[in-house]
């Protein structure tokens, strides 16, 4: 048998140490994906999916739903924030599990999480939160306490890294300081770090590195399964809440953000939108809205940039919470200031629903009531291949008039027609329809204003409007 140098070195050369494998990590890490595909079904825009998923909220919490602050360790805001989350977590997390063990790792890594969320519940009274970023901002927490303290026992490459430690410790501190009003859980963040500090100064109490006793094992797995099945018993608490369709929470989050002071206008008016849409909201939690939705308008101070698109934005919501609550006049005056200041198809849709709803509750709306006689109506025979829009009013206003009529078709509402007529001219009769509507639908008149016509323009404008169907599909 012939041995090639090159073959004896190799023999000779001493075998690498094998790692342990991170089998914690990589178990938090799937159950952290697992609750992101939850999460994907439930949708990420809507703040009350995530209160009903387990968000932290201290409201929901001081009311005995305390598993909440388990679960929301494993729920996250968005792509960006679950990956970068997930990242943290696999590299801080298999470094620590290798080197002081799972069950110190499982201690650390679970009292961070806890001790974050306990921390953001006390200091955001108002403000959901979610994001394992707690415990990994303990494990970030707990490598630094190691470098510091048994930095004499380590080995020359991991003593070196307490400058870069340090160096990411400052940056993280300069962002989150830069930053401040993006949404970090500032208080979750320093819990985390808190605790991940205190819990790995007590697993490493006389604990020589790299070097493990059996007596303190046994202690330290015991307290790891205790962890461990408190955690599982959060979880299973909140996925219980929400397969049931529990929604008592939505109500006391809305309360919660009514009575916060940290929730700006801009705020106000995300969470009330959310609320009037859903078409299972009852007349409490649309009361609650109506109220975040005035207060969204309200504390608008015209500074703003994009002020006046964004007021437009909240009136809209705030038609939307009256026409929810059945109060048709005052949904129809927000939102016709809306479509008029920007007649878009979405506002129209908008403008189109509620005039409807006011017109089968009251009828048309007239102001002033003496207004004379107007009316829109479709002629759908009147030319072949075509419809015409018939004007039926004064020969001449001296003021002018504004009309409004709504399509509609069985139960259904297609669209909205507007004209608006100067003063001191006559209005055309017929206007071909554009686009034509379906055989069988009816153009009704919803609202007629001659108060408001202050247009000069003597001429004639008519506009339509076809219902958005994302507007229709709202309830």
């Amino acid at each position: 048998m012939i041995v090639r140098p090159s073959e004896i070195e190799e023999r000779a050369r001493p075998a690498r140490p094998r790692l342990p494998p991170a089998r914690v990590t990589r178990l938090l890490l799937a159950s952290v994906a697992a609750a992101f595909l939850v999460q994907l079904w439930v949708g990420f825009e809507n703040p009350y999916g995530l209160i009903r998923l387990g968000a932290n909220l201290s409201a929901l919490v001081a009311e005995g739903q305390w598993d909440r602050l388990v679960t929301a360790n494993w729920l996250h805001g968005g792509w960006i924030h679950v990956g970068v989350n997930a990242l943290g977590l696999f590299f801080m997390g298999t470094a620590i599990e290798r080197l002081l063990g799972s069950s110190r790792y499982v201690i650390i890594y679970l009292t961070s999480c806890f001790g974050g969320a306990v921390a953001s519940a006390l200091a955001s009274p108002g403000v959901p939160s979610v994001g394992a970023s707690t415990g990994i901002v303990g494990l970030f927490a707990s490598i630094g306490y190691i470098l510091i303290v048994f930095r004499g026992s380590l080995p020359p490459q991991m003593r070196n890294s307490i400058r870069s430690w340090l160096l990411i410790l400052a940056l993280n501190v300069a962002l989150w300081v830069a930053f401040s009003d993006i949404g970090i859980d500032h208080a979750g963040h320093g819990g985390g770090f808190a605790v991940g500090v205190l819990s790995t100064a007590l697993v490493t109490i006389g604990w020589p590195p790299f070097v493990r006793r059996r007596s303190r094992e046994k202690v330290t797995g015991a307290v790891a399964w205790i962890l461990a099945a408190v955690t599982v018993a959060g979880l299973a608490v909140s996925t219980g809440r929400f397969s049931s369709g529990d929604r008592s929470g939505d109500a006391g989050f809305a309360r919660a953000v009514l009575s916060s002071p940290e929730q700006d206008p801009l705020s106000m008016n995300y969470f009330a939108w959310f609320a009037v849409i859903d078409p299972e909201s009852d007349a409490e939690m649309l009361g609650i809205a109506l109220e975040m939705a005035q207060r969204g308008v309200e504390g608008l101070t015209g500074e703003e940039p994009g002020y006046e698109e964004i007021r437009r934005a909240h009136l809209d919501t705030l038609a939307t919470a009256h026409y929810r609550l059945g109060h048709f006049d005052e949904a129809v005056r927000f939102e016709r200031e809306v479509y008029e200041a920007e007649p878009t198809p979405i506002y129209g849709s908008q403008l189109a629903r509620f005039l409807a709803a006011r017109l089968d509750a009251s009828g048309p709306l007239i102001t002033p009531p003496d207004t004379p006689r107007v009316r829109l109506s479709l002629d759908q025979a009147s030319r072949e291949g075509g419809q015409d829009i018939v004007l039926v009013a004064p020969a001449e206003s001296p003021t002018g008039f504004v009309v409004y009529g709504v399509v509609v078709d069985g139960g259904h509402v297609l669209g909205l027609v507007a004209v608006r007529v100067g003063p001191e001219r006559a209005a055309p009769s017929r206007t071909p329809a554009n686009p034509p509507w379906p055989r069988g639908a009816r153009l009704r008149t919803a609202l007629v204003d001659a108060a408001s016509a202050t247009n000069p323009d003597t001429g004639f404008d008519l506009s339509t409007v076809p219902m958005s169907e994302e507007i229709a599909g709202y309830p």
